[in-house]
């Protein structure tokens, strides 16, 4: 089934209409985008160890040069990356659906969606403009998107400059941003800009509190309860003096043992209402956020989404797309 489920997917006319409907400046010409992710998947999936190897056991000889081949994945528009992976995602969770297969809500009512940063990991000095320079660099930069109840992966949003804040591409999540979702993201996210973005958009949050966000306390620290990881404690907290912008919830959990990093208590940010979910079942949603890392960390031990001889950006984006739609 799950077969059946991946080749609908990478379906050659579905894929090459991916591309058409999102490339710009890229075109086909011998070699469709279908036969590229082809070649590539060869090496996603560990069947071949190269791109090149893959072209040389191609079953049917192609009529494009393995260097068109590397040269075709150079260029990939970012765009097109990012809708296979909505491509892959829109397939993919019509047959969870089917199949009555996803999980439960988190919190009734809402679409909860885990965000997270994601990077390929330093590349080879094999392309000509690395060939002068000490650095191994990084090729890009994602922001992927979980859907914890269908268990896929639904956006990812991509810069080819590996060495940019995460933050740089908030703007184009708060743009897919909908009514009743529930957003969960680490401290690296708690910026005023998103956290009122979600507001603006009827959306909540479940966001670790940064340190540089500071805010002004409302009222006094009230005990809510413990849990297995210390003491949760709630208090309201103003973040901003837009007074479209209300006080937020601050769940703050005294934790019994300090993190790794020597922290003892843990402040969390929200606006789900109190009537929706308690300050003791916030701070447990919290710590799933770690199913994110949990998945992106078995694509990577299953799958070679990070190629290192890849160093062009897009080619090294489309490969680690090609993983977020493969594994699941």
């Amino acid at each position: 089934m799950a077969r059946a489920a991946l080749e609908r997917v990478l379906d050659a006319e579905r894929v090459d209409q991916v591309f058409h409907d999102n490339a710009t400046h890229q075109y086909e010409y011998v070699l469709p985008f279908s036969g590229l992710l082809k070649l590539l998947g060869q090496v996603v999936l560990r069947k071949q160890p190269s791109v090149n190897a893959a072209y040389q056991a191609a079953d049917e000889k192609l009529e494009a040069s393995v260097t068109a081949v590397y040269r075709k994945l150079a260029r990939t528009e970012l765009p097109i990356s990012e809708a296979l992976v909505a491509h892959s995602f829109a397939e993919a969770s019509a047959t969870v659906r089917k199949l009555r297969a996803s999980e439960p809500a988190w919190i009734t009512g809402y679409t909860t969606r885990i965000l997270d940063g994601n990077h390929p990991a330093a590349t080879e000095h094999r392309i000509e403009e690395l060939r002068h320079t000490w650095d191994a660099p990084l090729p890009g930069k994602a922001l992927v998107v979980y859907r914890p109840e269908l268990r896929l992966i639904e956006q990812v949003h991509l810069t080819d400059d590996g060495h940019a804040q995460e933050r740089r591409l908030l703007d184009d999540v708060i743009a897919t941003i909908k009514p009743r979702d529930l957003w969960v993201a680490d401290r690296n996210f708690c910026t005023i800009g998103f956290l009122t973005a979600i507001h603006q958009r009827r959306g909540v949050f479940l966001i670790r509190q940064h340190g540089t966000l500071k805010g002004v306390l409302i009222g006094k620290r009230r005990r809510i309860g413990s849990d297995d990881t210390g003491d949760v404690y709630e208090q309201q907290l103003r973040i901003s003096d837009d007074p479209e912008m209300p006080p937020v919830r601050r769940i703050t959990v005294v934790l019994n043992e300090p993190t790794r990093d020597g922290e003892t208590e843990l402040h969390i940010l929200s606006n789900v209402p109190m009537k929706d979910a308690s300050a003791r079942k916030l701070a447990a949603l919290y710590r799933k956020r770690w199913t994110i890392k949990t998945v992106i960390a078995d694509i990577t031990r299953t799958l070679t989404g990070e190629i290192p001889s890849l160093g062009y950006p897009p080619a090294a984006l489309l490969a680690l797309c090609l993983s977020f739609v493969i594994c699941p």
